[in-house]
């Protein structure tokens, strides 16, 4: 639940710093390369996230294998090299280039594990927090409802 909690900190953070950019240079040069840098970060994390669940969903007879420790860390550097591929395209693509949007949009999505208290606070994720408590619950109780024979 962490994660879903980080990766929605990380889209309020960046569409709150290109909305700020925007208010500050009203051509929007600095709002879309504060949306490029942040959005960068955002999509990758939010992609190796989608893909852990996916993971999970399809391989929950065999967690704790090393196979599976291994393709985490293959995840976790294709989700480096797509974040690092986003980042260079951005700055290649954008030809008037506003260095100070991209860095803030960069700098914001990078830190805003920082606003995970406060996601966790919003009634949305509660709810769904407390969901994901329930399942658990539920889970713990089949299994220790059912005694193991010796």
């Amino acid at each position: 639940m962490i994660l879903e909690l980080f990766i929605a900190a990380q889209g309020i953070v960046v569409i709150g710093v290109s909305l700020a950019m925007l208010l500050w240079d009203g051509s929007g040069e600095a709002s879309l390369a504060a949306l490029a840098g942040g959005g960068s970060v955002w999509l990758a994390n939010l992609a190796m996230v989608a893909w852990m669940h996916l993971r999970r969903t399809v391989h929950l007879k065999q967690p704790n294998t090393v196979a599976s420790s291994l393709s985490v860390l293959i995840a976790y550097f294709f989700k480096l090299l797509l974040s690092c591929t986003l980042l260079w395209m951005s700055v290649v693509w954008l030809s008037p280039f506003n260095w100070l949007g991209f860095f803030s949009g960069l700098c914001f999505a990078l830190t805003a594990i920082y606003l995970v208290p406060w996601v966790s606070s919003l009634s949305v994720f509660r709810s769904l927090s407390q969901r994901d408590f329930n399942q658990r619950v539920k889970v713990i109780t089949s299994q220790s409802a059912c005694p193991t024979s010796r």
